[in-house]
């Protein structure tokens, strides 16, 4: 239940539970569940790395309330079915099976007819889905059953017999005869179910009562013993035999290969199918019971499965061919004979047995009774090819190896060790093969340079050549047969830091192939992930305060003014241009960055280029003194101003220029033209806009800076203001005079008054 997902993120029924690992190498970890008192889980344990604990609490809450899941619908109300099931019980002609002797004319006739009514199940909702289960008991859980039409009958409560809760599913069992349900067609009524809770907590006891359903009784007959893995698509090639003989004539409907130590599980491969009725109806509808044996589905039913290995002779020289095989519960393994007699479970294999036909029985019982239900007769042809395409998965190789980025560009070799080749791939249950068998039979997709797939498995495809991520190879050194080759994943540091920038790890999938003569192959997917312990990708520095002269700085070194050149009286005409360089502004004129953790070497201050760079918020409107509205916009080194609801014409109003040393637009030169005045000019306030510095070191890596950004005020160089209240005076003989020094007031960007002093 409990995983660990991207980015560390540990995770219960695929669901965030809010705790996330360190980042470190996933392989090797391990979990390990803490129970309370009652044996319930409350918590994890969790070991990583050089076993160093991490613990994880998992909260649950109280039960709140419960919703029921239905499983069908019955006159459009949600219900649930109370089965009863209905067989002829199957007496065998062998009821003990025997693989050395001669049984081919096993076979099944039917016997007494018999009916059971196992428990009725139920599924809830739990809400919440984390909800506490260790408080919950048996006794005190009840089914209230009512039968409803239109009046209310009087209340009875089922007894519960089992209960369990998992993935915030409660499913309960209940005791329950079919014959007491009621059925709308022929009774006007609908039996209900309601199930009732109590709960204990800090603040008295809870009852619980989830809402009512109906029970619908379904007569099952006709029991089938089917191939799980071809569910209801044909119901005439899905039901196995029913007879050993048939299963001997016809051809095998599996294959085992003669050296899987840990043999297959025959309950994946079966399951059972019945004809479901209504009581008061003809037609059936066929339905699976279980997904397989597997599962125990079958359990809640009263039924379970059995297996054993059929003994018959085949051919003149009446070869025996179950005893090349042996069962322990439902794992069926090849294995040799001695003197020609079947071997205990677990003994020698070897490709003597290839194309032997084992026969195996599978039955159908009833807990109850013992009796046998349902019989089926299943052939296995025992190969050492594969049986159509294969995909072996191996669990993923994690390389730990640390890295920083830096200005070397170089090609870094990440090889596998020689155990985690052998004990991983060699080992593997599917290959289990020496080196030099391996080595003959598997090689890698690709030859020289591996191919790379999207995924692992039979359906996996080429990632383009864009997408590839290094070169994997598998180059054959060691070439003695008693050493062992390795996997060699080379990746270009500059290819790994532009990853390694966007993602903690990255991972490529390669695969071996084994021809398998018949047109089939085996795949060997590998996939090798490469998530370091420590990385260092994304430097981090400031601006400090410290480095700006502070008489130039205003609103807490947010903002600094920038304003045309003061005029002199020399010519008395001089241009006031509006140029400015912004290092004027800093101690010295440096512009240091300070803060770099020294591990990045590449990143020093003296090896960085700082750049700055106009940013407008987007859609950024501005007055002009013309009466107009203009929007701001920057690229870079030019502020745009367009006029609102114009097409753009880039009109620049300001630009950034310049080289010193390694500083680079540090001059903000502000334009001699129409729009650039009357957006300089608008009497409405001060034309502001944001600069950013930025950094790069000596191979264009950039380092991200904190308090990097500010915003230049460009103050106009002229404020006219009225004042005093002197006004011309009409009739006044020789004309009426007014100095306008007297009605209107002249200050410059610095705040000073025009005078004839100042010039």
């Amino acid at each position: 239940a409990l995983t660990v997902g991207k980015d560390g993120v540990v995770l219960y029924y695929g669901e965030p539970t809010g705790v996330t690992l360190p980042q470190v190498t996933i392989p090797g970890l391990t979990i390990t569940e803490v129970k309370d008192a009652a044996g319930a889980i409350i918590g994890y344990t969790i070991k990583y790395g050089e076993n160093e604990p991490v613990n994880l609490k998992l909260i649950s809450e109280k039960l709140q309330s419960l919703v029921f899941m239905p499983e069908l619908y019955y006159q459009g109300i949600e219900a649930m079915s109370a089965n009863t099931f209905f067989y002829n019980v199957q007496k065998l002609k062998h009821p003990t099976l025997d693989a050395n002797k001669d049984q081919a004319d096993d076979a099944a006739t039917d016997g007494d007819k018999y009916s059971i009514t196992p428990n009725l199940v139920a599924k809830y909702h739990m809400n919440p889905s984390n909800a506490a289960v260790s408080g919950l008991k048996k006794e005190n859980m009840f089914l209230i059953c009512e039968d409803k039409v239109y009046t209310k009958a009087g209340e009875n409560k089922i007894e519960i017999t089992d209960f369990s809760a998992s993935n915030g599913i409660l499913t309960v069992q209940a005791g329950i005869n079919s014959g007491l349900l009621k059925d709308i067609e022929e009774d006007g009524k609908v039996t209900t179910l309601a199930l009732q809770v109590g709960t204990k907590g800090a603040k008295g006891d809870t009852l619980i009562t989830s809402d009512y359903a109906a029970v619908k009784a379904m007569k099952v007959k006709n029991l089938k013993i089917a191939d799980a893995q071809k569910g209801l698509v044909d119901l005439v090639e899905t039901h196995f035999y029913t007879t050993a003989a048939e299963a001997i004539k016809e051809a095998p409907q599996f294959e085992l290969r003669w050296n899987n130590a840990d043999g297959i599980d025959v309950a994946e491969l079966v399951a059972t199918h019945a004809d479901r009725y209504s009581i008061d109806e003809n037609a059936a509808v066929h339905c699976c019971l279980d997904k397989n044996a597997a599962t125990d589905e079958i359990k809640a039913y009263g039924l379970k499965y059995e297996y054993g290995l059929v003994g018959y002779f085949d051919g003149v020289n009446k070869t025996s061919q179950s005893a090349h095989a042996a069962m322990e519960g439902s794992i069926l393994r090849a294995q040799a004979t001695s003197g020609g007699q079947q071997q205990d479970f677990g003994a020698e294999q070897n490709r003597s047995t290839v194309g032997r036909m084992p026969l195996v029985r599978v039955t159908l019982v009833d807990t109850a009774t013992n009796n046998v239900a349902a019989v089926a007769y299943i052939k296995f042809r025992i190969t050492d090819k594969e049986k159509g395409n294969k995909a072996t998965v191996i669990d993923p190789f994690v390389f730990g190896q640390n890295f920083t980025a830096n200005c070397e560009n170089k090609n870094i070799i990440l090889n596998l060790l020689w155990d985690q080749v052998e004990e991983k791939i060699l080992a593997n249950k599917d290959i289990n093969m020496s080196k030099a068998e391996f080595m003959q039979e598997y090689k890698l997709d690709g030859l020289t340079w591996g191919e790379q797939f999207d995924k692992a498995g039979i359906d996996a495809k080429p990632v383009a050549s864009n997408e590839k991520i290094g070169k994997v190879s598998f180059p054959n050194i060691d070439d003695e047969d008693h050493q062992t080759n390795i996997l060699r994943w080379i990746v270009n540091s500059e290819e790994a830091y532009k990853l390694f920038v966007e993602h903690n790890e990255f991972s490529v999938i390669v695969r071996f192939v084994k021809d398998n003569g018949n047109n089939t192959y085996h795949y060997v997917y590998v996939t090798l992930t490469w998530h370091p312990k420590e990385l260092n990708v994304k430097p981090t520095g400031t601006i400090d305060n410290g480095i700006k002269m502070s008489q130039l700085w205003f609103d807490d070194f947010s903002n600094v003014q920038l304003g045309v050149k003061v005029p002199t009286n020399t010519t008395g005409d001089e241009e006031c241009t509006f140029t400015n360089d912004l290092l004027d502004k800093f101690n010295g004129r440096k512009l240091i960055i300070s803060g770099i953790d020294a591990i990045y070497e590449d990143f020093a201050d003296e090896l960085l280029t700082k750049t700055f760079t106009f940013v407008t918020e987007p859609n950024k409107k501005v007055k002009g003194c013309d009466g107009k509205t203009y929007i701001l916009t920057a690229n870079g080194t030019d502020l745009i101003a367009t006029e609102d609801g114009k097409p753009a014409n880039n009109d620049v109003i300001a630009k950034l220029s310049g080289v010193d040393g390694k500083v680079l637009n540090s001059t903000v030169t502000y334009q001699n033209n129409t729009i650039a005045k009357a957006v300089l000019n608008n009497a409405d306030g001060v034309l502001t806009v944001k600069v950013a510095i930025n950094a790069v070191n000596g191979c264009d890596k950039p380092v991200t800076l904190s308090n990097n950004e500010f915003f230049v005020k460009f103050m106009r160089p002229i404020t006219i203001d009225k004042k005093g209240d002197k006004f011309l005076e009409d009739g006044v003989i020789g004309g009426s005079k007014l100095e306008l020094a007297e009605i209107l007031s002249f200050t410059d960007w610095r705040g000073d008054v025009f005078t004839t002093g100042n010039n």
